[in-house]
């Protein structure tokens, strides 16, 4: 029996938080009506407006909507593992002999899934693939080999694919397959493309102050980071910064880690000593903002990511969080003007900033711009809903 294949054009999420589909299409559907009590004239604290408003905090800021985060995974009561695992999560076989093996004991078609960037290059990094069939509800998980390839057996069905990976928007494929007639079974390839997140975090391992002998264990710490193995990439940092704990870089990496582990005590620490170190570190200043909105600590996020912004004047992601502080210390002239500098600087990428412009100009008394830059925000983010799912 022989499938023909069918696929249609990836959708993507140009969402910069992109915290997940239920919380976008919640955060719209709230939106839209703040839209319609603005119009109204009613903008005061019980209006439906600030109940919009105040849902974006939490979409903007909830743990799942952080600017990078590890790759879906199905859910399970353990860690995921792979046919021929420890409970650990340790291959206990070599993982491409297994890959093979299953290849090669697919009884139905086999559907080949390849993940590449934007650039056409197959991605540097692991990534979680989940091909869900519609009418019978069944959901399968793989997640990608090195060569960035994840294998499916599969019968003939309408597919959703959805593909994630740290540092990139997740991607998103339909997949029709449908009975043609006799013949051996065959594989389908299939590529999708996945897009730089561009709020993503920049993980490096560049620090001269890490000797020559440890570099090899700062890289896979930072390879384990890109593709979501925490464990394995805390392994690796906790052999380098036994040797060099004063590298302002592998402190910021702790403090990236802690905080995908949702520990902020401990991210806020090592983001602390990592600015105390270089003080001129954009990118960990903003970071340590972002921990410390989390947390609720506004005026300490303020003074932050007014220095991120000073070491950093084009990171439209420290004017964006810092236009949120200005909001939670009730500066709205100062939230505004930051709002609009994000918008400005991310060129297009940072229209979650016309969230806090449009509360902030709303409590200033601008109701019509108000108004114009919450429907900006919904023009420009469209939310991804499968086919026939509401």
């Amino acid at each position: 029996m022989a499938l023909i294949l069918d696929t249609k054009a990836p959708r993507k999420t140009n969402l910069a938080y992109d915290g997940g589909a239920k919380w976008f299409h919640l955060c719209t559907g709230v939106l839209m009506i703040s839209a319609r009590s603005l119009r109204n004239g009613n903008h005061h604290s019980s209006s439906p407006l600030w109940a919009g408003l105040l849902l974006f905090q939490i979409f903007l800021f909830h743990p799942s909507a952080r600017a990078q985060h590890a790759p879906s995974s199905p859910p399970s009561a353990g860690p995921m593992t792979s046919p021929g695992s420890l409970p650990s999560g340790e291959l206990a076989i070599d993982e491409q002999r297994m890959r093979e093996l299953e290849k090669a004991y697919c009884d139905r078609e086999t559907l080949q899934l390849t993940v590449r960037t934007e650039k056409s290059a197959l991605l540097d990094r692991q990534a979680v693939a989940k091909l869900h069939e519609q009418k019978k509800d069944l959901t399968l998980w793989q997640s990608t080999s090195k060569e960035s390839e994840a294998t499916f057996c599969v019968d003939f069905g309408d597919y959703d694919v959805e593909v994630s990976a740290v540092g990139y928007l997740t991607g998103y494929k339909e997949v029709e397959v449908h009975v043609a007639g006799l013949t051996t079974l065959k594989t389908h390839k299939v590529e999708i493309i996945l897009h730089s997140d561009p709020s993503a975090v920049e993980l490096s391992a560049s620090d001269d102050a890490i000797p020559p002998k440890l570099r090899k264990d700062a890289t896979r710490a930072v390879d384990e980071l890109k593709s979501g193995n925490l464990t394995k990439a805390q392994k690796h940092l906790d052999k380098v910064y036994a040797a060099v704990p004063s590298s302002a870089q592998l402190n910021f990496l702790y403090g990236y880690l802690f905080l995908q582990l949702k520990d902020m005590e401990k991210s806020g620490a090592y983001l602390k000593r990592a600015v105390t170190l270089n003080p001129r570190n954009g990118q960990a200043l903003t970071l340590l903002g972002r921990e410390q909105l989390l947390q609720g600590q506004s005026e300490e996020a303020r003074r932050t990511l007014e220095q991120a912004v000073i070491a950093n004047s084009a990171d439209w992601m420290a004017h964006t969080l810092l236009a949120d502080a200005y909001l939670q210390q009730k500066e709205f002239g100062e939230a505004r003007q930051q709002a609009q500098m994000a918008i400005e600087t991310g060129k297009g990428f940072a229209s979650a900033a016309q969230l806090a412009l449009g509360q902030a100009l709303a409590h200033l008394g601008r109701t019509r711009e108000s108004i114009a830059a919450l429907n900006s925000f919904l023009q420009t983010n469209k939310c991804y809903r499968w086919p026939g799912r509401g």
